[in-house]
């Protein structure tokens, strides 16, 4: 019989250390869905984050496009400008110079009358 209350007493300390082992088991099972449920969490923020980052890199490169399209025309329409502003110039100096001769032919007309 104290054999048996030996026996009892053995197997009811491993059924407290089962229990213990499990209870602890069970906490680290919680701690390991919970931190489970935050990384995913995580990962759907920054799969989210990337995403916007994407976008707003696409609508970025979008308008810098964009915009030295404008400045490639703006420069066009300079240059254009310029040799528009250079003809001008030079047909200016042309009816300088013609309204000179004019002006001398006329005086000399003038003074030979």
């Amino acid at each position: 019989s104290e054999e048996l209350q030996e026996q009892l007493t053995k197997n009811t300390e491993q059924l407290r250390d089962a229990a213990q082992t499990i209870k602890e088991l069970e906490e680290r099972t919680e701690v390991m869905i919970t931190f489970k449920e935050k990384l995913q969490q995580f990962t759907d923020h920054s799969f989210k984050t990337d995403t916007k980052l994407e976008e707003y890199k696409r609508l970025a490169v979008m308008k810098m496009e964009k915009l030295e399209h404008k400045n490639e025309m703006q420069e066009l329409m300079s240059q254009r400008l310029d040799r528009s502003l250079q003809r001008v110039g030079e047909d200016l100096a042309m009816n300088q110079r013609d309204f000179k001769a004019v002006k001398q032919t006329i005086e000399m007309n003038a003074f030979k009358a």
